[in-house]
């Protein structure tokens, strides 16, 4: 989650079981429409889990769909308002993406920061930054408009001659 800036937190912090030995459930508000959930098996046996929609604090009444990130064979049920992880095979991960289809989907909203003159032969400093309450933004492409592009949140360009170059 380091190109989002963001950490999971765990849900079961107070509440894993014994032979864990530490939390192994831990969750991921990526935008009001989507949610990570991140579920380990540090054990040396199979574990199940069923996790109440509720205790990820989903907000009730919603439509929710489940699917498994690294295994899209993988069925992951989502039964009376609860989230059926069963017989998870031993030392483990499940990262689960939950999508509430109640929320329509969106395009991140980024703002940048372009100066509106800039000389040729000078570096100049570009940014974006995302809106934090919505979609994440993950990757950043940048077109300078003479051919040269750039990835990154944070970059600068040099135009080696003068013109009229729109950057997006």
């Amino acid at each position: 989650m380091a190109k989002m800036g963001r950490a999971s937190t765990p849900v079961d912090l107070m509440s894993y079981e014994p032979e864990d030995e530490e939390p192994s459930i831990f969750l991921l508000r990526e935008s009001p429409r989507q949610t990570i959930l991140t579920v380990f098996n540090w054990t040396r046996s199979s574990r199940s889990h069923t996790l109440k929609i509720a205790d990820l604090e989903l907000p009730p009444g919603h439509s929710f769909a489940a699917s498994d990130v690294l295994n899209q064979n993988t069925a992951v049920p989502l039964l009376a308002g609860s989230l059926q992880i069963a017989n998870q095979t031993p030392e483990s991960v499940r990262v689960i993406k939950i999508i509430d289809n109640s929320v329509a989907p969106a395009a991140s909203a980024v703002t940048a920061n372009v100066p509106s003159v800039a000389n040729a032969g000078e570096i100049f400093p570009l940014s974006a930054q995302p809106d934090a309450s919505g979609v994440p933004a993950v990757s950043y492409v940048w077109d300078f408009g003479d051919g040269i592009s750039a990835r990154g949140a944070k970059v600068s360009h040099t135009y080696t001659r003068a013109g009229t170059f729109n950057v997006r």
